[in-house]
């Protein structure tokens, strides 16, 4: 805006059209895999609970390209409604931090972006990834059903943590094969502690056992890791099979399985 020598203000506008240099983003093909990358899981050898931690550091999962001063590479964790909000268990920027607390964070699969920011908050590329933390507990399962020799006037036993595998994400057992919860060396924790349950305890290693049902009328009864069962002088003519719900609720997952145990009528 100026003035003329006769008072008369004069404005111009001029519009400038700035081409921004195309950038663009490449995955490390070694830790990015179809837009995945994994984690290590495994028991902390201090203090003796599961832990996830990243391969390799976020700013190695991108880079982009061309090089420029007037450029950088962010990270940042993107919210549920997409507005890319950084939580609390993502320290964003050039050098991201991803931690995971055990019983604490509840998410497996973090959604992040990668982006190349000229001066403040100018995006001129961005891509999605996901950083995935994997299930502790690889399997749950029985491995064949119980058996227990019917006799009268008697408490017959059953210890339902025999049969039953639960192993880690790295192949270690946490129930042996006669039943026993296995324990940590130092603190002495059961696979409840170790993987953050919230279901049984330590004598069920975690495992929480639901109402069990029969083919028979019969009244049976769970007391930690034992099914009990009371007889008088009856005589069971038949085998009886009862079948129990059994539940882990852990750090990073939960599983069911339904356990078999069957009462024989006879030995033979």
């Amino acid at each position: 805006t100026w003035t003329t020598w006769y008072g008369q203000k004069i404005t111009v506008t001029l519009t400038y059209n700035v081409d921004l240099p195309e950038y663009t983003l490449k995955a490390s093909e070694a830790w990015v895999k179809d837009g995945v990358v994994s984690t290590k899981g495994k028991v902390d050898e201090e203090d003796e609970k599961w832990t996830v931690a990243l391969q390799g550091a976020v700013r190695d999962y991108f880079s982009y390209s061309p090089e420029s001063e007037d450029a950088k590479l962010m990270f940042e964790k993107k919210s549920k409604d997409g507005s890319g909000k950084v939580f609390a268990d993502v320290t964003g920027g050039e050098n991201p931090v991803v931690t995971w607390t055990n019983g604490t964070t509840t998410e497996k699969e973090l959604e992040m972006t990668a982006k190349v920011v000229l001066g403040e908050n100018t995006v001129v590329a961005s891509e999605d990834f996901t950083i995935k933390a994997d299930d502790p507990i690889k399997t749950f399962e029985q491995t064949k059903p119980q058996e227990i020799v019917y006799e009268t006037n008697t408490t017959l036993e059953v210890n339902l943590l025999k049969g039953i595998s639960m192993v880690d994400f790295n192949g270690d057992a946490w129930i042996d094969e006669n039943g026993t919860p296995k324990k940590t060396p130092k603190n002495n924790y059961s696979a409840k502690t170790v993987f953050g349950m919230t279901t049984g305890s330590d004598i069920t290693a975690g495992i929480e056992f639901g109402q069990p049902s029969s083919d028979e009328k019969m009244t049976v009864k769970i007391e930690d890791n034992k099914l009990k069962y009371t007889t008088d002088d009856s005589v069971l003519q038949k085998d009886v099979t009862i079948t129990i719900p059994a539940k882990i609720t852990y750090w990073l997952g939960e599983k069911e399985i339904t356990l078999t145990v069957v009462i024989k009528h006879s030995a033979e």
